[in-house]
C-alpha cells in the first residue's frame, strides 16, 4: 500500500521534468528557426554599392544617436570625422581659394562659405577638396555644444553671480553680457539655455514679456536647422528625421 502513492508521487515528478524540457527544446528549435530566416534589410544593404551602404549606416547611425538626445552636430562629428587638408605648392588651388574668400576676409558672415576644387597629379591620380571659411553661425554651435557637452566651461550661474560695482545685474543683461555674441550669430536656442544657466532660463522665462522666444531662436527653429543640415549631408538620415519631428 506504501509502494502505489510512492510510485504515484514519483511518476508526477518524471512528469514535471519531462514537461518543463519541452518549453527550452521548443526554444531552441524557435531560435534555429529564426536564424534560418533570411534578413531582408541586411540582404537590401548588401545589394547596394559600397557608397550607398554607407549613406544608410550612416543615416541609421545620425537618427538613433538624435533620437537619444544628443544634436545633431555631436551625431554628425561622431559619425563622420572632420578632414584636415594641408596644401603645400599648389599656388592656383590657393589663388582660387583667395578669390572665393577675400570678400569675407576680416568680416563678420554668419553663413560658412564653402569652396572645392580638384588637383590632378600624374602617376598618382585627381584628388576633390573641399574647404570651408566658417561663419558666425557654425563657429557659435561648437562653442554651445562644447557648454553642453562639458568640454567648454560655462559662465556662472545667474543665482551665483557677482555684483558690480555694488549691484548684481540684471536678468537680461546678464543673459546678452554671457551670450549676447552667440544669440547675435543665431547659434543659441532658447531651450539650451535651460541646460546651461538654469537659474537665468527660470528668471527669463518669468519676468520676460513674451518670453524668451521674443529675443532667442526656439526649439522648433532648431529642428528646422537640424533638418537642413542633414539634407545638404545625409539625405536618407533628412527623410528619417522628417518622420521622427512629423514633419512632411
Amino acid at each position: 500500500m506504501t509502494d502505489k502513492p510512492q510510485a504515484k508521487n514519483a511518476g508526477r515528478t518524471d512528469t514535471k521534468k519531462i514537461a518543463s524540457k519541452v518549453p527550452k527544446e521548443k526554444e531552441t528549435a524557435l531560435k534555429n528557426t529564426q536564424k534560418s530566416v533570411p534578413n531582408h534589410a541586411q540582404r537590401m544593404l548588401e545589394d547596394l554599392d559600397p557608397e550607398h551602404q554607407k549613406e544608410v549606416k550612416d543615416a541609421l547611425e545620425i537618427a538613433s544617436i538624435v533620437l537619444a538626445g544628443k544634436s545633431i552636430e555631436t551625431a554628425l562629428m561622431q559619425v563622420r570625422e572632420n578632414v584636415k587638408v594641408v596644401f603645400k605648392d599648389h599656388t592656383r588651388v590657393n589663388l582660387a581659394m583667395d578669390r572665393t574668400f577675400k570678400p569675407h576676409y576680416g568680416q563678420d558672415h554668419l553663413e560658412t562659405i564653402p569652396f572645392s576644387a580638384e588637383i590632378h597629379k600624374d602617376g598618382v591620380g585627381t584628388f576633390a577638396i573641399h574647404v570651408r571659411k566658417l561663419g558666425l553661425t557654425e563657429l557659435g554651435r561648437r562653442e554651445v555644444e562644447g557648454m553642453l557637452n562639458g568640454t567648454i566651461p560655462k559662465p556662472v550661474e545667474y543665482k551665483n553671480r557677482e555684483a558690480v560695482n555694488g549691484e548684481k545685474p540684471k536678468a537680461l543683461a546678464y543673459l546678452y553680457a554671457c551670450y549676447g555674441h552667440l544669440i547675435k550669430a543665431k547659434a543659441f536656442y532658447a531651450h539650451e539655455l535651460k541646460a546651461i544657466n538654469k537659474s537665468l532660463y527660470v528668471n527669463l522665462t518669468t519676468t520676460l514679456t513674451g518670453g524668451l522666444s521674443t529675443i532667442m531662436l526656439t526649439k522648433s527653429d532648431k529642428v528646422t536647422h537640424d533638418l537642413d543640415l542633414l539634407a545638404d549631408i545625409n539625405p536618407i538620415a533628412h527623410k528619417a528625421m522628417l518622420n521622427s519631428y512629423g514633419r512632411t
